[in-house]
């Protein structure tokens, strides 16, 4: 293990609790890792995590990390153009470029 000198990152992998990350990771005040620049940084690998964490396919967090795994990758090979379409759109659909608003209550 490369980071058992790191407490900030000792202290974040005490905290985890994939189950509450499951139930709560969309909430406000959710059961998010905080994980993400030790990842983003090499810090940590996802196969460590997974390992460490016992997770397998089934946990929210594993789908989590694996999607962030794959997302990385594919933003490695596309680079910006990741922001662009890779599909035409579909004939007949009108598309917008902006998101919809939403004005909060």
């Amino acid at each position: 293990m490369r980071h058992s000198d790191d407490a900030p990152l000792s202290a974040r992998l005490s905290a985890v609790a994939p189950a509450a990350y499951a139930q709560s990771r969309n909430h406000v005040a959710g059961a998010v890792t905080g994980l993400s620049p030790w990842i983003t940084h090499g810090c940590i690998p996802v196969p460590e995590l997974t390992e460490r964490f016992g997770l397998t396919g089934q946990d929210m967090l594993a789908c989590q990390l694996g999607w962030r795994e794959f997302f990385q990758h594919v933003w490695g090979y596309l680079g910006d153009s990741i922001l662009a379409d890779i599909r035409p759109g579909l004939p007949g659909i009108s598309y917008t470029d902006t998101l919809p608003f939403a004005p909060t209550p």
